[in-house]
């Protein structure tokens, strides 16, 4: 009985060293092929040409504080399940770091993603050692961003500063992971509200931070002086549209803030904010509230499903179904553009929506929007969950039955949904590299065994150092060569299926692999993306071998540009 005691305590430790999700991780790149996946991004993209106030973005609550990094050391009540390159595949795009000045676990004080607080004279408490680097975390935001599908993304950081003044210690490590991304203000200032997500894209910036205080000349130009206006518990759903604090224009004009706590910590030594349901989801989407603090995010959330205000089900539908209109479920469904319809219009003005009585192909919106309500009216399709709500309530108020166009259109030229004749901004995507370490989870470093640059040389794992043996880049047939033998690739000792061993092999051979980044940032085997580049029990140490295997999501599977 003792040693069955024993082995279960034994058990507990290991669960807690290394956690297993919750999730099926596979359950993540189900997602990514839903319907609503492709709504919240098509959603998502619609919204890059309003100004910054007038536009959502899916938010996580303490984003770093997640189960995924948890052990005995660390994170012992997490906000969150999934990592932050697993929130940001799930369509989530403003982030939360605390950072706290502390010792970190080598006795040096540091900047550390900390679920800290202060109670009297004491900071910090709450922090440990071994809690993940604010380099670290900010590494994993990098890598994300870097990958080419995510290259259009806007992503809001919201820094909640422990700090101690140690913005020079801060500007160094943004340098050194996200500073060329970061949209940066021009000296002291509050975020502009009238500024895009597509002006920032055109400067081919991505992260916007906020949470700065000009405490020094480097942060000021650096994070923007905004702290999000937030008042839980006091949301008042359409028509309202308001909290106690905040009116309906404010809502409508600012980055807004409601969030939920779940923690162990909040609900036992607090009064926990109101929780973040489907239903309080919906309302507050529909209302035009842009930052919504989700907890215990989930692949299949249905506060995922609540925040489409857009598509209905599985639309839009293919078979040349190239234009939408607003059907009776007061969602937008994919036809043909030929169908004789109604038009929404709206006032250039004040924001007014009128459906016309005429009818006609999606082609003559503009011109009978003008003709029955004047020159400042344009054939126009809501950008926002708040515009959707104003029109929907424009056909109820009116009585009408009919199922009006939206200027939403598929352009066959450049391959995406356009609404309001207002493409994404275009750049050249970069695919190629520079020679970079890759680090996965555990903070090991992929290494080629005893320094040896030869064929048939073991790919392993490692402490992370700065020498020729870790120096990886991919080229543009996604390849990951070794940089300082480019003509050596990782590659299978044998076909490709788990547990083949990782070595050098020649790259023109058919041994190399090419590879394709996935959820998690992880590296999949491009012919069967089910395989990927892990360690497994990489919590171990130094010498654990890379091998193929099934994806799981685990941290010996998820690599950073280090």
């Amino acid at each position: 009985m003792r040693f069955r005691t024993l082995s279960c305590r034994i058990l507990l430790i290991l669960t807690l060293i290394c956690p297993i999700s919750s999730f099926a991780t596979s359950q993540i790149d189900d997602f990514a092929q839903s319907w609503q996946h492709q709504a919240l991004t098509l959603q998502r993209q619609m919204g890059h040409a309003l100004p910054l106030g007038q536009t959502n973005f899916l938010t996580t609550h303490n984003s770093y504080n997640t189960q995924h990094y948890m052990s005995f050391m660390r994170y012992w009540d997490p906000n969150q399940y999934l990592s932050v390159a697993e929130q940001l595949d799930l369509g989530i795009r403003a982030l939360e770091y605390d950072i706290h000045y502390f010792w970190n676990r080598f006795g040096i004080q540091d900047l550390l993603l900390c679920h800290g607080s202060s109670f009297g004279s004491l900071n910090h408490v709450g922090c440990s050692p071994f809690d993940r680097t604010a380099h670290n975390g900010l590494l994993e935001l990098e890598t994300w961003l870097r990958q080419p599908q995510n290259q259009q993304e806007v992503v809001i950081l919201y820094i909640e500063d422990h700090m101690d003044d140690q913005y020079d210690l801060m500007q160094s490590i943004l340098d050194d992971t996200i500073g060329d991304r970061i949209y940066r203000p021009e000296g002291c200032q509050s975020l502009p509200m009238n500024i895009s997500k597509n002006d920032v894209l055109a400067l081919g910036k991505q992260v916007i931070i906020i949470g700065g205080n000009c405490g020094s000349t480097g942060w000021s130009q650096t994070a923007f002086n905004y702290g999000y206006p937030t008042d839980n518990d006091n949301f008042l759903p359409y028509p309202a549209c308001k909290t106690a604090k905040y009116s309906t224009s404010f809502i409508q004009n600012n980055l807004t803030r409601i969030y939920e706590d779940k923690t162990n910590l909040s609900r036992l030594f607090s009064t926990p904010s109101q929780a973040i349901t489907p239903e309080l989801m919906k309302q507050a989407t529909a209302c035009g509230l842009s930052t919504i603090g989700l907890d215990k995010l989930t692949p299949n959330d249905e506060r995922l499903t609540a925040a489409i205000w857009s598509w209905d089900n599985n639309q839009p539908s293919s078979n040349n179904n190239q234009c939408a209109l607003l059907n009776q479920n007061n969602r937008f469904d994919s036809v043909q553009c030929t169908n004789y319809q109604p038009y929404a219009c709206r006032a250039s003005d004040n924001g007014e929506w009128q459906i016309t009585s005429n009818i006609g192909p999606f082609s003559e919106g503009q011109e009978v929007c003008e003709s029955e309500f004047g020159d400042f009216f344009t054939f126009a399709t809501p950008q926002n969950g708040y515009q959707q709500t104003q029109l929907t309530q424009t056909r109820t108020n009116s009585g009408y039955a009919s199922t009006p166009w939206v200027n939403y259109a598929f352009d066959t030229t450049q391959g995406q949904w356009v609404s309001n004749n207002t493409p994404m901004p275009t750049y050249t995507t970069i695919t190629s590299t520079p020679s970079e370490q890759l680090m996965n989870g555990h903070n090991f470093c992929l290494n080629v065994k005893n320094n040896d640059l030869s064929e048939g040389a073991t790919i392993e794992q490692n402490s992370c150092l700065n020498n020729d043996s870790q120096q990886w880049q991919q080229d543009n047939g996604g390849k990951l060569q070794l940089a300082a033998q480019n003509t050596l690739c990782i590659g299978a000792t044998r076909s490709l299926r788990p547990y083949r061993n990782m070595v050098l092999v020649a790259c023109n051979s058919n041994q190399a692999i090419t590879w394709i980044r996935g959820s998690n940032n992880s590296y999949r085997v491009s012919q069967d993306p089910s395989l990927t580049l892990g360690i497994s029990g990489a919590f171990w140490g130094k010498g654990r071998q890379a091998k193929l295997y099934r994806y799981s999501g685990n941290k010996g599977q998820q690599w950073v540009s280090k």
